[in-house]
């Protein structure tokens, strides 16, 4: 009589087996990251060698001047701050920062930042047919950024392009960026809808410290480094 052969094991079994395994170790793994979460939390990990960064804009906007600050990570600034007489959360209503960048979450009284307004010339306006204008601009800032803001309900288009993005770049504005205005400007023509003045907004910035900057983070931690820049707003109607 010839005995019965081994059993092969079966290789779906192994799978499930290893995959019982895969999914405790990944278990095991996503407890250690969130058990890391909470250490984090209660003690940030920050030192000279590993700082703090921080966004701190020195900007004139709307008849108020100060200095804007935001962490890059989601933990509070408060306990950096907690040497800073003045600083309170931002005003209602205040935008200091370009729209693609996180809004602030502190401020602190600062005087006027050490550069010029951008500048702004209405050219030309003509009428169209159905309500229409078109508006000609010259532009200029001596700053290395100069963003332009109109809002979209009013542009139907310009001359930077045959057709407006599909999506305004600033929520329910479009924007224009300059990089390095010629010392005469730049011309643009926007076709408006309506006769009515629309609102518009021009923002003059530099990459750069100023001196109230420089002063502010003389009174923070070691461990705290900014990413500066200096800012001025106008708004005017056209």
């Amino acid at each position: 009589m010839t005995p019965p052969k081994p059993r092969t094991p079966r290789r779906a079994g192994g799978l499930r087996i290893w995959a019982v395994v895969a999914g405790l170790c990944a278990l095991a793994a996503l407890g250690v990251a969130l058990v890391g979460v909470v250490v984090l939390a209660l003690r940030a990990p920050f030192a000279v060698d590993a700082p703090r960064r921080v966004f701190a804009t020195h900007v004139e906007t709307v008849g108020h001047s100060a200095i804007a600050l935001r962490a890059f990570d989601a933990l509070p600034l408060d306990a950096d701050l907690a040497g800073v007489e003045g600083v309170r959360a931002p005003r209602a209503g205040w935008h200091p920062s370009p729209p693609y960048f996180p809004e602030a979450t502190h401020e602190v009284d600062a005087e006027v930042p050490p550069i010029d307004l951008p500048r702004v010339d209405v050219l030309g306006s003509r009428p169209e047919p159905g309500d229409e204008r078109t508006v000609t601009l010259r532009v200029a800032s001596a700053t290395p950024h100069l963003l332009l803001s109109i809002p979209r309900q009013r542009l139907l288009g310009w001359s930077l392009g045959p057709e407006l993005p599909a999506e305004p770049a600033g929520g329910d504005r479009d924007l224009v960026l300059f990089i390095g205005t010629r010392a005469e400007g730049e011309e643009l023509s926007l076709r408006l809808r309506g006769a009515e003045p629309v609102e518009i907004e021009l923002r003059a910035s530099a990459p750069l410290p100023s001196a109230a900057l420089d002063a502010l983070l003389q009174q923070l931690p070691d461990h705290v480094v900014w990413w500066p820049e200096t800012a001025r707003v106008l708004r005017t109607a056209i």
